[in-house]
């Protein structure tokens, strides 16, 4: 008895904590994550990394980090820690939005978690004082493992904060 009670209140625990936005990932599910100093001054350089965990095998990838361009100002891209073939960049506006928009392609996938790669910005100097969003942005079958096994990571998002 004092089992099943313990079961029945584990999993309600649970369905409240997921239904808060608390249980955020599964262990074993991929997920794509954008990291970046909490707090940046006008006119300051960082970089945002993008990473992933619980990589079953990525052999294509098209990924774009959305920002706001009148914000920060786009400089350079490099390789993380996951493959050192060359991405492919465009950092411009799409139909509804502006983003660095990174794609790969490897004839076998690259395993093991790390990070993808790093975005390097600019503050812009007129930049007012607030919060600012990075979203990572993907559409089906824009990652793959291998062909027709498509890869279907959720995303963390981050805010930096201009000061």
């Amino acid at each position: 008895m004092r089992k099943r009670i313990f079961k029945i209140t584990l999993i309600v625990v649970s369905l409240v904590l997921l239904a808060a936005g608390v249980i955020l990932i599964t262990s074993g599910d991929p997920v794509l994550i954008v990291t970046a100093p909490r707090e940046i001054s006008t006119g300051g350089a960082f970089n945002v990394d993008i990473s992933i965990k619980h990589n079953p095998g990525i052999a294509v990838f098209v990924i774009d980090l959305k920002y706001d361009e009148t914000i920060f100002e786009f400089v350079s891209v490099e390789n993380g820690n996951l493959f050192t073939s060359e991405l492919a960049i465009r950092d411009r506006d799409f139909d509804d939005y502006h983003a660095t928009r990174a794609m790969f392609a490897e004839l076998d996938p690259f395993r093991g978690d790390g990070v993808l790669y790093k975005v390097y910005f600019n503050v812009r100097h007129d930049t007012s004082p607030g919060e600012y969003d990075f979203e990572l942005l993907y559409s089906p079958g824009n990652i793959v493992e291998t062909p027709g096994k498509e890869v279907n990571p959720d995303t963390i998002n981050t805010k930096v904060t201009v000061s």
